[in-house]
């Protein structure tokens, strides 16, 4: 998974993250790379995390994204502070367009945010969701 995103982040180097992620992750991918961001998304997205502002092995942040890239999280933050891990449903599409300008695969995609390899397909060949409503007009 590591060799994965990180054929992502060679190219992340004009990306804008805020184009592909909620602003909090954006933030996180800058200072620790779009691999941290992506884990806390995947992992512990939708939830709280404390961020220490000395992070400690064992912690769920350092579990999550690896000791060196939590002391970077923790350098965005003057004191420990709990923060929201956001699931970046709104910015999903984006962020699976820019993965596949990365030639990353359909199901290498699927597996870095979290969906569906039919949904990453969907997005590379153009289509619209075609999900139909759960309760169509009478």
């Amino acid at each position: 998974m590591a060799a994965l995103v990180t054929q992502a982040a060679r190219r992340s180097d004009c990306v804008d993250y805020r184009e592909i992620l909620p602003e909090l992750l954006a933030q996180i991918a800058e200072v620790a790379g779009l691999k941290a961001a992506l884990a806390l998304r995947r992992r512990l997205g939708g939830t709280l995390v404390h961020v220490a502002r000395r992070p400690k092995a064992g912690s769920l942040l350092v579990e999550t994204v690896g000791i060196e890239a939590a002391r970077k999280i923790a350098g965005l933050f003057v004191a420990d502070e709990t923060i929201e891990i956001p699931m970046g449903a709104a910015t999903q599409r984006a962020l699976i367009v820019y993965l596949l300008t990365t030639g990353l695969k359909v199901q290498e995609i699927a597996r870095l945010v979290g969906c569906h390899a039919e949904t990453v397909r969907r997005l590379k060949n153009g289509r619209r969701d075609e999900t139909l409503p759960l309760f169509p007009s009478l």
